[in-house]
């Protein structure tokens, strides 16, 4: 539509209105543009922000892993100790009874 009416006062040689449609098409071209990069903009941020809760909740259960697996090797290195100390005290005193 505008195009058309910029041919039609190409033809009739009216530059006032060619330069007022010119400005316009210019204008609506770079507001088009800048919606265009501002929606790309805002979907990025979106996409951003469900990776950054992905990745939370991927530490928390690492987190979680980790701290159960720290209370298994705490476990497994006290009862480690006691069967340490079982053979080294206990073990030793049977043998002479036996012995």
């Amino acid at each position: 539509m505008i195009l058309r009416r910029l041919s039609q006062s190409l033809k009739q040689q009216n530059w006032t209105a060619i330069w007022i449609e010119f400005v316009l098409l210019v204008v609506g071209v770079f507001l088009g543009i800048q919606l265009a990069n501002w929606n790309e903009e805002r979907t990025e941020d979106i996409r951003a922000q469900a990776y950054l809760t992905r990745i939370q909740d991927n530490l928390q259960a690492d987190v979680q892993l980790i701290e159960r697996r720290q209370m298994f090797w705490g476990e497994a290195i006290h009862y480690g100790k006691g069967a340490i100390h079982y053979a080294e005290r206990v073990l030793p005193r049977f043998h002479g009874l036996l012995g």
